[in-house]
């Protein structure tokens, strides 16, 4: 069942869900998705690398201490 004014999009009739047929868009927010995901895999490391600089800073301020 179409959904009045939205063209692209159907209404499955046993669940009531709303499904996009558009096939282009449906490529195109994939790749969002994936680029995003690349993003936070991205911001991760880079937390990861952070955390491991101050650990070696603190180490080596501990160690001066001494």
């Amino acid at each position: 069942m179409n959904i009045q004014g939205q063209p692209g999009f159907t209404r499955d009739a046993a669940s009531g869900a709303v499904i996009n047929n558009n096939r282009e868009e449906y490529i195109k927010y994939k790749k969002r998705q994936n680029a995003l995901r690349e993003k936070d895999k991205e911001i991760d490391s880079l937390k990861q690398k952070v955390e491991n600089l101050e650990n070696l800073i603190n180490e080596h301020l501990k160690q001066n201490k001494s």
